[in-house]
């Protein structure tokens, strides 16, 4: 992967993943930071992830809906 071109926008993403392949998940939002990606929306992020005690698929949803783009990862 390269990084984005300087004063060129970033995406915001979406990862899609399996609770299975969290540990994978976590080294994919950790290398997309260092490509200069900062908005990333991963489910169990603490800081940028789902907000427990609200409606999870309320949020899932909003997310998705404010993405540029969604990255899939399947096993």
């Amino acid at each position: 992967m390269s990084r984005p071109p300087k004063g060129v926008g970033v995406a915001q993403l979406f990862v899609s993943h399996s609770s299975a392949d969290n540990a994978f998940a976590q080294r994919l939002l950790e290398a997309l930071g260092t490509l200069g990606y900062e908005s990333v929306f991963l489910d169990f992020d603490p800081e940028a992830g789902l907000v427990p005690g609200k409606a999870w698929r309320d949020q899932l949803f909003s997310n998705v809906d404010a993405s540029d783009a969604l990255v899939f990862v399947t096993t």
